[in-house]
């Protein structure tokens, strides 16, 4: 069991608190403290740094001089990066350095940093640490008389308003920084070499970790209190009901505005309709159909002309302008007997030259 001392502000001892090592971990995890500052130390850069480059510096683009005979080194431009004024290469470019660690691994990184600040005696505790008003020489006296002289860290139990009143009053001091224990990291734990508990802070951090109690934290920076959105949606995770207020505001403005202008649309002069055009002097009425066959002339109405009336016949008696007519089919022909009745006729056959007659 390990002990830790515990004063008060006037820096008497008033006794000891024993830890039990198990209660964080039993051991002490270097290389994962050292990754979880590591990580944490990342997470606080900014990433903004920017080079320009030969395509971004300032500069014209034209060759200074010709390549050959001048009895100068070639070049093409003056961004060249061999040049003063150039363009920079492989130089440092925006990027996000930020890095996470499960929560178990958080957990256990902080448990770490703890149980070594217990090992080696840099750990202390105070009896109370209250204040009606901000006032940096009460915690500086107290720091004095407790015989921290190096950087610290304070731990309240939580932050409310005793807690802000020791924040407010310490955080004018060099090298001294004030967190509530809900809030410990292992980075923080690390930089600063000495860490100054109040008995309450310490009480709870013990039955956290002991009894698996949750840490005291303040109703408006508990999680459960406030509904907040999923931080991937367009509202990137604002509080639920801030979300439903804009909603609201939104779908208010845009009725007030429908409304607007379906006013105006209302108070608006409608224009006269323009009168249909006269009909036609002449021509029948809208609507009334001719009668079949009406405008022809000839046959008088629905009478219908006889089948073939005014066609010529593809007979004999069409004549020769019947035959030379466009697309009328030639007479045909009838075809003389064949066998001994044909006669003379049978014997001029097609290509034979004709008999001469007695």
């Amino acid at each position: 069991m390990l002990e830790v001392p515990v004063f008060d502000v006037a820096g008497k001892k008033l006794g000891a608190e024993k830890v039990d090592p198990q209660w964080f971990g039993g051991i002490v995890r270097r290389r994962l403290v050292h990754d979880a500052a590591v990580i944490y130390q990342n997470n606080q850069r900014a990433g903004t740094h920017k080079v320009k480059e030969r395509g971004e510096v300032a500069g014209s683009k034209k060759k200074p001089w010709k390549q050959k005979h001048t009895g100068r080194a070639r070049v093409g431009t003056k961004r060249s990066p061999i040049w003063r004024h150039g363009g920079i290469v492989f130089g440092p470019h925006p990027r996000d350095y930020s890095g996470a660690l499960p929560k178990q691994m958080k957990r256990a990184a902080l448990d770490s940093a703890l149980l070594s600040k217990f090992q080696d005696g840099e750990a202390a505790l105070v009896d109370s640490l209250k204040l009606a008003k901000p006032q940096t020489s009460a915690v500086a006296g107290a720091l004095e008389a407790i015989g921290i002289k190096e950087s610290c860290l304070i731990s309240i139990e939580q932050a409310d308003a005793a807690g802000r009143m020791v924040y407010l009053s310490a955080r004018n001091l060099p090298r001294v920084h004030s967190l509530p224990v809900a809030d410990l990291n292992a980075l923080d734990v690390l930089k600063y070499k000495r860490l100054l508990l109040t008995k309450d802070a310490f009480t709870a951090l013990v039955k956290n970790r002991r009894d698996g109690v949750d840490l005291p934290v303040p109703k408006s920076k508990n999680p459960a209190a406030i509904e907040y959105t999923h931080p991937n949606r367009k509202s990137r995770g604002k509080p639920a009901e801030l979300v439903k207020g804009e909603k609201e505001a939104r779908l208010k403005a845009a009725a007030a505005k429908i409304a607007k202008a379906a006013a105006a649309k209302a108070a608006k002069p409608k224009k006269p309709k323009a009168p249909p055009p006269e009909a036609k002097a002449q021509g029948a009425p809208a609507g009334e159909q001719k009668p079949k066959g009406e405008g022809k002339p000839g046959a008088p109405a629905g009478e219908q002309k006889p089948k073939g009336e005014g066609k010529p016949s593809g007979g004999p008696e069409r004549g020769a302008a019947g035959a030379e007519s466009k697309g009328a089919p030639k007479p045909v022909q009838p075809k003389p007997p064949a066998g001994p009745e044909r006669g003379a006729g049978g014997a001029e056959s097609k290509g034979a030259p004709p008999k001469e007659g007695n």
